[in-house]
This record gives C-alpha cells, structure tokens and sequence, in this order.
C-alpha cells in the first residue's frame, strides 16, 4: 500500500508520539508495537540497518510485560541477523517456533 519512504515517516511519528507522551494507553502501544515489528520487517528485506536499528531501540524500550514479549523477541531476532549472529538468530527463531507463533511471524 505504501512505498518504503512513506513507511519511514509514518514510523517515526508514530514512535516519537509514544516517546513523548507517558499516557499512551496499553493497547494503543500494543498496536503500535505490532505495526513497529512488521516495519522491522521491510526494513530487514530493504537493507536499512540504521532505521532496523532504530526500531529495535523503540522495542526495547516499551514495557517489560507479556504482552510485549513476543515482539520483543522479535526484536532480538533482527538484532542477531543485522549483527551476524546467525547461530543465535537461529536459537531465537527456534523459540518462536516451540511457542507456536511461526504464523505470527511470518507475518513480520
């Protein structure tokens, strides 16, 4: 629907209201979370390690709780392969696997 240029500013928008404001309610950053992941995604396929990068920054800083935690493994999954870890990228998608959200994430 949207070229990468457009995705780039959407994002960035969306992840600087969530910076700047404290009061996001948990299912509004739940979705933004999940919109974050699939722009990992694209930013993977696309070559962009510094807006990659910056995404995973963002995951990393939202809530340490259950219903961030898949993403959050996501997180570290694309954070393995921009590092070239393939070994412990691997590892990562393996437990994706073992917990049943391959589907999910071939949604990324």
């Amino acid at each position: 629907m949207y070229n990468y240029s457009n995705l780039e500013g959407i994002i960035n928008v969306l992840i600087s209201k969530v910076i700047k404001n404290e009061k996001i309610e948990e299912r509004e950053l739940q979705l933004i979370s999940s919109i974050a992941v699939r722009y990992l995604n694209i930013c993977y396929e696309q070559g962009s390690k510094y807006e990659a990068k910056k995404v995973i920054r963002f995951l990393r800083k939202i809530p340490e709780t259950v219903e961030f935690g898949l993403d959050k493994l996501i997180a570290n999954y694309y954070e393995a392969l921009l590092n070239k870890k393939k070994a412990e990228a691997e590892d990562i998608l393996d437990l994706i696997k073992a917990c049943g959200y391959e589907e999910y994430f071939r949604l990324c």
